[in-house]
């Protein structure tokens, strides 16, 4: 049997990391957004390195600044993702 070994991060850490109050951390829990967590038991919560990574990965944005005026015509956001 492969064995798995994590180091998982507490939510003072997490919140340290990303520059938040452990208290949103709690309230993206609470709502389904933010990073993914564990529960390990009914009342520890932990955090993925790897997650906390995707997280910041997926919050990144590509600035979207052609050379001419005319092609920024249509560059939104959600393009700006897409590039």
């Amino acid at each position: 049997m492969k064995h798995i070994c994590y180091s998982f991060l507490t939510t003072h850490e997490v919140a340290e990391r990303l520059g938040v109050s452990e208290s949103l951390l709690k309230r993206w829990r609470g709502q389904g957004q933010g990073p993914r967590y564990v529960t390990l038991g009914t009342r520890l919560v932990r955090y993925s390195p790897a997650d906390i990574q995707t997280y910041l990965d997926t919050l990144a944005r590509i600035p979207c600044a052609p050379a001419k005026a005319e092609e920024t015509e249509g560059c939104t956001d959600e393009n700006r993702s897409a590039q």
